[in-house]
Order: C-alpha cells, then sequence, then structure tokens
C-alpha cells in the first residue's frame, strides 16, 4: 500500500491527516490511546510538548546564524502584522461590545483565533512550496501560538501577568538547537531529515483532544468565526508579504491555520480576567471548529497562492 504517498497528495497531509484521524479516535474512542506506558506518552496530549520541544530543536539546528536576519525581516514583519491585527481586534470589541462580543461569540472567542496560528501545518507546507528560511521560521511561529498571547492581549486593561518564563522555556530548545547544529556540522546533517519524521506524530498530537461533536455544535458561528479569520489574518498579511516583502505571498496564507493550543486559551483567559468566564463552554466550542475547518481548508488556499503567485526562488 502506498499510504505516505497518497497522504502526500494532500497539501499539508503529512500532519493534517494524523490530525484529523486522532480527531475521530478521541470523539469516538477517547480511551483507546490512554492505556498508559509508552503508547499514552506518544499518541496522547501528553506528548505535544515533548514533540515540539525536539522539533524546535532540529528546526534550530538546521538554520545558520548568518540567516536570522532573514528569518526576522521576512516572519518576523509578517508576525507583527498578524498581533497588531489580533489586538486591534480585541481592543475593538472589549470597547464596543465587552466580554460579551457580537453575534454569540465572544470577544475571548475572537482574540483567542485571530491571535493563533499552527506551525506545524505551517511547517507542513513550506516543506513544498517553501525554503530554508520559511522552514526556519517554524520557532518563530510556535512562539506566536502560545495561550498566553490572547491572554496578553485581554488582559492588558486589567492587568493580567504574562508568564515570561513559558516564553523562555519555549525558546530554549531552538536556540541550543541553534548552537549547536553551528558549531557541528555533522549534528546539522543527523538532524536534517527529523522534521519530516515528528510532523505527523505532532499532529496526531494535536488532534487527539479534539471532539467533532462539540465542535460542530458551534455551527454557523464557528464558519463565520473562521470567516473572520481569513479576512482579519490572510488579507494584510499577504498584502505585506506580496507588496512590500517582495516575495510570492504563499508564507503568509500558511501561517492562517488555527493550532489546538488555541482551544486551551479560554480556560487560561477565564481564569485570569473573570468577566470572560461566562463564555468559556461556547468559546472553546468555536474555536474547536475554526481550528478543524482552518487545518483542512489553508492547505488549498497554500496550494492555490503558491500555484497563482509562485513559490520560493
Amino acid at each position: 500500500m502506498k499510504i505516505l504517498k497518497t497522504v502526500q497528495k494532500f497539501p499539508g497531509g503529512l500532519m493534517v491527516g494524523p490530525l484529523l484521524i486522532a480527531a475521530v479516535i478521541h470523539t469516538w474512542a477517547p480511551g483507546l490511546v490512554e492505556i498508559g506506558g509508552p503508547t499514552t506518552a506518544l499518541f496522547s496530549s501528553s506528548g505535544t510538548m515533548c514533540l515540539a520541544g525536539l522539533l524546535l530543536f532540529i528546526i534550530g539546528s538546521q538554520l545558520p546564524v548568518r540567516q536570522i536576519g532573514t528569518v526576522l525581516k521576512r516572519h518576523g514583519t509578517l508576525l507583527a502584522v498578524k498581533l497588531i491585527m489580533a489586538f486591534a481586534a480585541g481592543m475593538i470589541l472589549m470597547h464596543s461590545f465587552g466580554a460579551k462580543g457580537i453575534f454569540g461569540i465572544s470577544t475571548m472567542a475572537f482574540v483567542s483565533v485571530l491571535a493563533s496560528n499552527n506551525p506545524g501545518v505551517f511547517l507542513a507546507l513550506t516543506k513544498s512550496y517553501g525554503d530554508e528560511i520559511d522552514h526556519a521560521a517554524f520557532g518563530l511561529w510556535n512562539v506566536a501560538c502560545m495561550p498566553t498571547i490572547p491572554l496578553l492581549i485581554l488582559g492588558a486593561a486589567s492587568g493580567a501577568a504574562f508568564d515570561y518564563m513559558a516564553l523562555i522555556a519555549l525558546l530554549v530548545p531552538f536556540f541550543l538547537g541553534i548552537l549547536l547544529g553551528n558549531i557541528d556540522g555533522d549534528i546539522q546533517k543527523l538532524m536534517a531529515p527529523g522534521s519530516m519524521i515528528i510532523l505527523p506524530f505532532l499532529g496526531f498530537c494535536f488532534g487527539i483532544s479534539v471532539d467533532l461533536v462539540t465542535a460542530f455544535r458551534s455551527g454557523l458561528q464557528g464558519i463565520f468565526l473562521t470567516l473572520v479569520f481569513y479576512i482579519i489574518s490572510i488579507i494584510p498579511a499577504f498584502c505585506t508579504e506580496h507588496w512590500i516583502l517582495r516575495r510570492p505571498g504563499y508564507a503568509s496564507v500558511a501561517t492562517c491555520c488555527v493550532a489546538g493550543l488555541a482551544i486551551g486559551a479560554p480556560s487560561q483567559i477565564a481564569q485570569a480576567v473573570p468577566e470572560h468566564a461566562p463564555y468559556l463552554q461556547a468559546a472553546t466550542a468555536q474555536i474547536a471548529l475554526v481550528m478543524i475547518l482552518t487545518t483542512v481548508i489553508t492547505p488549498f488556499l497554500t496550494k492555490f497562492t503558491a500555484g497563482k503567485f509562485g513559490t520560493a526562488p
């Protein structure tokens, strides 16, 4: 059977396929991977941070120091645009509608989605359409997908603290990889194929906490939130990449995918900023649906953009 070749026919399929399979398992057989030992450690959500840390180390080991400036120029700019849009939307919604939000979608849900990206899907897509600079930006986008980002935005007015140690802990594997990969070229060669091996497992870990039934109960609100996410996220980022950075534009589209980690953001926000607590359950369901929809849609949007405007030269 040609399983791998079949999966790779779909944009980002190396990560998206396992993610969707895991979501199906969690929805209808949630205890299947909770049997303890290596099975639970590798295939449950408890393995997410370990795999993400290993992937950060591997990506860092492939980044020559001389390219860091290029990574920051290209993807640091896109990240800044994304966070500015999320912050502006959050401030406008809080000022105009409060924590309740609009159209049955809380401000917490809007900000959690707009501030999110899925680095795994981004990496899988740039493996097909991007270059080594795009691959190296995986570490940068990992920082941006932390649930503490929307908490920082919504907690700015109420004085909620930002967890700087979580940011440092996220960056340590990445910088350690950069250090060792640049000191010893053999380490760089050893780690080179690692990212492609880890991606399917990371995708599975992201998906194993998603309940499809709960997600789809959000219905039209989740679909509307997805549409708003694409409009606010893609248009400014694509214009910045295509017209200012003079790039094809596929990378800005590839970053517009909501991560599984965003589903956990409302609980952190509700604990830190109590006025958002009444909207916790609805926001969680809506974000879960957006995550599922963007995981499926974004790879095809990226493929279309790469086909129309070109891939990495």
